[in-house]
């Protein structure tokens, strides 16, 4: 059990593994995602106005988690 806290400041990010993407956090803290875990608490704060280029995917967390 963890508590991990983002802030976001783009849609993707400047690649595939950098914290700063909406779409890396989600894809991260997503069911066996890099952080993704039982029981653990996530908060996305968003650093700015972020413009979506398509739908995020959806954020599937493992059981307990928050």
């Amino acid at each position: 059990m963890a508590n991990y806290s983002f802030t976001v400041t783009s849609e993707n990010g400047t690649g595939a593994s950098d914290p700063a993407g909406l779409y890396n956090v989600i894809t991260a803290i997503d069911q066996g995602g890099a952080d993704g875990g039982i029981g653990n608490s996530y908060t996305i704060t968003l650093g700015g106005n972020i413009t979506l280029s398509h739908d995020l995917p959806a954020i599937n967390l493992a059981a307990g988690s928050s």
